[in-house]
């Protein structure tokens, strides 16, 4: 058994119904994985500080643990995506166990926005949906230009009207 390509791995394209468009196709931000690439810029620099130290078994180890976590970020974040149509806002996130969303824009009766202090200096926001019929809120987190997202879907709305 072969290991899965970093392609099988990305999130499939929605279909999309008749006379529906792709209007957004975006991942997360790297910010949501901020902890875990600090931890592994640690994991470098101890690395490093090995090296001075002749322990250079202990660096290649934490060296190899680094490139690890590296991958699994990077991997992770190619496995979230978040997509805007004419009719859908859609959510799929996760790695090995793949969790989707969806709400229609007829549906979405609550729309809201947050970023914090970090996040608008990066550009980053929270776009926060309600609708009826969905579990919960839809939360698409760390999302570039979050509010050309909401005004997208607020414009879809009234197009849906």
């Amino acid at each position: 058994m072969s290991l899965p390509s970093v392609d099988e791995l990305r999130p499939t394209e929605i279909a999309l119904l008749e006379n529906e468009e792709m209007l957004v196709s975006t991942h997360p931000s790297w910010l949501n994985w901020l902890e875990l690439l600090v931890i592994d810029a640690f994991l470098v620099v101890v690395g490093l500080f090995g090296l001075l130290g002749d322990t250079i078994g202990t660096s290649l180890l934490l060296w190899f643990l680094a490139v690890l976590l590296a991958a699994y970020v990077y991997i992770h974040r190619l496995s979230s995506h978040y997509t805007i149509t004419t009719d859908r806002v859609h959510k799929q996130i996760g790695l090995f166990h793949q969790t989707t969303s969806e709400a229609r824009i007829a549906d979405i009766h609550s729309l809201s926005t947050e970023a914090s202090f970090i996040e608008r200096l990066c550009g980053l926001g929270t776009v926060q949906i309600d609708s009826t019929g969905a579990a919960g809120l839809l939360s698409l987190d760390n999302l570039p230009n979050h509010r050309q997202v909401a005004n997208t879907i607020r414009e879809q709305q009234n197009v849906a009207e």
